[in-house]
């Protein structure tokens, strides 16, 4: 993104999606995919006539017939809906819509030397959601809000529907100009954030990752409490390391290649803190120093392991025919910064 532009990334939500799965949308989807028809009758018969019931204390209640909805909890019904919203984003580019299972993401550049932006006539209405010190971008310009109404008309082909509460929109910019706008999704406004948990990170506005790293460690320090309660019922070193690597160094690492190059001193301490609290309730009476403390539990700082895993990641990504355009290789660039073929003249000298 560059200095003159800036993103408008809308995050939608699907209400009781698996719910809603019809199983004759859902064969059609198969056979579009390539399915071969003679498995069709198998996957009638699976997804078809289906039946529930609910046992509690030994009784079981009458069954009731379920006339729609995907079986959850199987192989074959996260097959059926993802292979049933595949192309429910079909209308953006390829490389600016983001979808796991049923959450989508899709992202729109703006460069304000050419978008149309204007002031909100607030003589005509008065809005609660642009206020006076705002730049305002008119919706009908956006590629955005010609999405969303596309996105709108395939839910309703579909059977589906669209939760437009929980569905908002976040701009990020590198101007200090606030801007914003008004996106529709079946007629109701999106709500503008400016921060969300995307899938299981939190991102802002600013991109500053001060937000995440809080939280990250605000989960960490949640669980250290089990190392203690199972050193005080004699569960030796090793063991706790095990427990520690497993179910704490893993929360303060999730999704580490995203965000380890944008944070600061400061947020890299508070994440190593964690570890050398960790380290201290292990070894008790052993730990005199952090250094001595990682070389007896053969150990590297979390900033190491980070730096580790996206050198891991990024030689991984840029082999692949996919995603090796967001890895280029680094050319070595050779500058003479004295040209040896020119003899120095009055005009060369300062």
């Amino acid at each position: 993104m560059l200095d003159e532009e800036q993103s408008i990334s809308t995050m939608l939500d699907w209400s009781a999606a698996f719910d809603r799965q019809c199983p004759k949308i859902g064969i059609e989807k198969f056979l579009k995919c390539g399915v071969r028809p003679e498995i069709v009758s198998v996957l009638t018969s699976y997804l078809s006539n289906r039946s529930m019931s609910v046992k509690l204390n030994g009784v079981m209640s009458v069954v009731y017939d379920m006339p729609g909805g995907g079986p959850q909890g199987t192989l074959l019904g996260v097959l059926e809906y993802l292979v049933q919203s595949n192309d429910n984003a079909d209308c953006v580019q390829s490389d600016l819509r983001f979808k796991y299972v049923d959450d989508l993401t899709i992202l729109e550049l703006l460069s304000l030397t050419t978008e149309c932006t204007t002031s909100y006539d607030a003589k005509f209405h008065v809005p609660s959601d642009v206020g006076p010190q705002h730049i305002y971008i008119p919706a009908s310009g956006l590629k955005t809000q010609r999405h969303l109404n596309c996105i709108a008309e395939w839910t309703s082909q579909n059977l589906m529907k669209l939760n437009e509460k929980k569905s908002n929109y976040m701009i990020f910019s590198r101007l200090s100009t606030d801007y914003t706008t008004r996106l529709k999704l079946n007629e109701e406004n999106l709500e503008r954030v400016n921060h969300i948990k995307l899938p299981g990170v939190w991102i802002t506005e600013n991109l500053d990752w001060e937000l995440n790293t809080r939280e990250i460690c605000k989960k960490a320090y949640s669980r250290l409490p089990m190392l203690k309660k199972l050193k005080y019922v004699g569960t030796n070193a090793s063991k706790l390391l095990f427990i520690y690597k497993t179910f704490i160094r893993c929360v303060l690492e999730y999704c580490c290649v995203v965000w380890h190059s944008s944070i600061t001193s400061e947020q890299t301490k508070s994440i190593e803190r964690v570890q050398k609290t960790a380290l201290k309730i292990i070894l008790g009476n052993n730990y005199q120093r952090y250094v001595d403390a990682l070389e007896i539990c053969s150990l590297d700082t979390l900033a190491d392991r980070r730096q580790q895993l996206c050198v891991k990641f990024g030689t991984k990504c840029s082999i692949t025919q996919r995603h090796g355009h967001l890895f280029p290789t680094n050319h070595p660039i050779e500058v003479d910064l004295r040209r040896r073929d020119v003899s120095p003249t009055k005009s060369t000298w300062p």
